[in-house]
């Protein structure tokens, strides 16, 4: 998949004729249909994604961030599995924010002179004041002879399936009910970083993650399983939390036990399935107890 920082890049670098626009946090079903529809990989050599590489949320309300089900590499990762072969990532900032509807999509048609249909949900807005929507690019779309396609949100239960929805699963640890709307069991996609190898001490060594997608699960050891670059996966006890009983931090780090596997992730891409919840975090007497403790939480994994 080929990514650009801005419409001019992709003008210069690729022949684009469908277009899907839209920020599409977690590349849900809903946002799948939007994107893909029926069509498969095949069809999609002249197909491309405009999304942002901040969420609005984040510039508009600094005061009110919003946790993103997946960062920007997972985002990139997901779309290059669907067969996506484009991705049009713009900076958001203020000055993209205070843009006519008009501006934004006049620059759009200026970009890609071959743009011959645009793929929206009901509910896209953009924009000044997201004074931006369906209709509006309707109206702008027609003389250019563009085809718009505006999707209807997918129901779950009848509840339309969305980003704010899955976010809130995910903190009540509703793992089942999330991967009904993702599609996908819920994942976290990061770099393995060196870490104080205290369950290397412990008996238990672990990896830790850095990642770019928010967490969104409380605090807990949960089951779940590791998928490692070279395409091995691993059952695994996943912790989130601040080592209360071995470290006194106020940051939240993300570590994985994988059963089964020795050697060396450092610096690799790792993606952690989450499959259920364990128990919750807590602050143990002495570290005998904890290790007690985490074996049977590996015990448990098998069950």
């Amino acid at each position: 998949m080929f990514a650009y920082q801005s419409l001019s890049e992709a003008s210069q670098k690729a022949e684009i004729r469908e277009l899907a626009l839209g920020f599409f946090d977690g590349l849900h079903l809903g946002h799948r249909e939007v994107i893909l529809g029926q069509r498969t990989p095949q069809d999609l050599t002249h197909s491309a994604v405009l999304s942002f590489q901040q969420h609005p949320q984040s510039i508009l309300f600094k005061d009110a961030p919003i946790k993103l089900i997946t960062g920007l590499p997972h985002k990139q990762k997901i779309l290059h599995q669907w067969g996506m072969r484009h991705l049009i990532l713009l900076p958001f900032n203020l000055e993209l924010a205070k843009t006519s509807a008009e501006t934004f999509l006049q620059e759009i048609g200026d970009a890609l002179p071959g743009l011959t249909k645009i793929r929206i949900g009901q509910n896209f807005r953009f924009g000044n004041q997201r004074q931006g929507n369906p209709e509006l690019i309707q109206k702008w779309a027609q003389p250019l002879n563009i085809e718009v396609f505006i999707v209807t949100s997918l129901q779950q239960d009848n509840q339309p399936i969305s980003s704010s929805r899955i976010r809130r699963l995910l903190s009540e640890r509703s793992f089942d009910l999330a991967q009904n709307l993702l599609g996908r069991p819920y994942s976290i996609l990061g770099q393995v970083v060196e870490g104080e190898k205290l369950g290397r001490q412990l008996g238990f060594p672990t990896l830790n993650l850095s990642t770019e997608d928010g967490l969104l699960v409380p605090h807990g050891v949960y089951a779940g399983k590791a998928h490692c670059a070279d395409g091995k996966s691993y059952t695994a006890a996943i912790n989130i939390g601040q080592r209360p009983t071995v470290a006194d931090q106020a940051r939240t780090t993300i570590e994985a036990h994988l059963l089964n596997f020795s050697g060396d992730l450092y610096g690799q891409e790792v993606e952690l399935e989450f499959i259920r919840f364990i128990r919750n975090e807590i602050k143990f007497s002495n570290v005998l107890e904890l290790q007690k403790q985490l074996i049977q939480d590996i015990q448990s994994l098998s069950s």
